[in-house]
């Protein structure tokens, strides 16, 4: 590791490998011509090897939460009745911009730290079963909290012909939840965190039924899925795209699959335990429930009488290191740590060190 250089430990956007940044300098193309088209369908490719699926994947030129923009106003109506789980900051926006289409909603709301089971959806739809849609985050970035009952909630979901939306930002390429197997209609993520690529762009994996649904809604705005699909067709984008971020996502995409799903997973679950038993070292809590713990995003509790800023400050001004306090309520009291991207041991035990020098010297 270059100690010069500012790690970037937030649980996104994280650390971009030199060679991924050193693709934006590429010349600029044009993006109706063959060059792009090319491009798209590598990248098609690569994504849809990433997302373990065969569904068309709409390429965004936006944050994740332009993905989310993209399945709520693609997938659902006036007429929907919607099973919306938050666990967070995240899942609360989901729910809110639902809300806002108009659809009937119904909550599945747990406290800060804890996380969906399947018996919480399970009971949902017996008492609903004329649900037409759930969405859900799997692994909400604000708590730490992953739903590892995915599996469940998702057959759940398809045995009743419920049209299932997953938010995995945080966690697709990072930990394996495969778009197919599990039968995700609508699967989201960005650029920014364990795909390892710099922040502003979006993709959402979209299923045949998912893709029925659509014909029967209106959408002519900048997230129309009937535009990237007609375009689709072209290998284009609907939208001139982010041509230098797409090459550099062409990078950051290969590296993933020379080195292997298995191995990208595997490598992340390892620097999470890494981050785990420092913690039990430290006596620090961590700030989600067991079950519910995260491999992606560690969150903590900070020890009595120290504020999260504080450890914030000291880390990036003694340690040229960066990570995350909390969202609202949880602003002082937790901080967060991305474990992504091109998370290895040496990352974490340069991280584990500082924050250990910095807790005790504040303490």
């Amino acid at each position: 590791m270059n100690k010069n250089k500012r790690l970037i430990m937030l649980p996104g956007p994280t650390n971009v490998a030199e060679d991924v940044l050193e693709a934006m300098k590429y010349s600029v193309i044009n993006h109706r011509g063959n060059e792009f088209h090319e491009l798209y369908d590598e990248i098609q490719e690569l994504l849809r090897y990433v997302f373990q699926t065969e569904n068309f994947i709409a390429l965004l030129s936006s944050s994740g939460t332009g993905g989310v923009e993209f399945a709520v106003t693609n997938f659902i109506t006036k007429k929907d009745k919607v099973i919306a789980c938050s666990t967070g900051e995240f899942g609360e926006r989901l729910f809110e911009r639902i809300n806002a289409i108009g659809a009937e909603t119904i909550k599945i709301s747990k406290d800060l730290g804890d996380t969906i089971r399947a018996s919480d959806v399970e009971e949902v739809i017996e008492k609903n079963p004329d649900a037409t849609v759930l969405a859900i985050v799997f692994n909400e970035t604000s708590t730490g909290a992953c739903v590892w009952e995915i599996k469940k909630i998702m057959e759940l979901a398809k045995s009743k012909g419920i049209l299932t939306i997953v938010d995995s930002v945080s966690a697709l390429g990072g930990v394996d939840i495969p778009t197919d197997k599990l039968g995700i209609d609508v699967h989201i993520t960005g650029s920014q965190k364990c795909l390892a690529c710099p922040p502003g762009l979006a993709f959402v994996s979209v299923s045949n039924e998912a893709i029925k649904k659509n014909k029967e809604i209106h959408n002519n705005g900048y997230f129309d899925l009937k535009a990237y699909l007609r375009f689709h067709e072209k290998k284009e984008t609907p939208f001139t795209p982010a041509l230098p971020l797409l090459y550099a996502l062409k990078i950051a995409l290969n590296k993933i699959k020379e080195e292997g799903l298995d191995n990208v997973f595997l490598r992340h679950k390892k620097c999470a335990e890494m981050f785990y038993n420092f913690a039990n070292k430290m006596s620090l809590e961590t700030f989600p429930k067991e079950y519910a713990k995260s491999i992606t995003v560690i969150t903590l509790k900070t020890p009595p009488s120290v504020k999260s800023s504080e450890i914030v400050e000291k880390m990036r001004k003694e340690h040229n290191i960066e990570i995350a306090k909390g969202f609202g309520p949880l602003s002082e009291k937790v901080i967060r740590i991305g474990c992504m991207g091109i998370i290895n041991e040496e990352i974490v035990n340069i991280t584990t060190k500082a924050l250990e020098q910095t807790i005790l010297s504040i303490e």
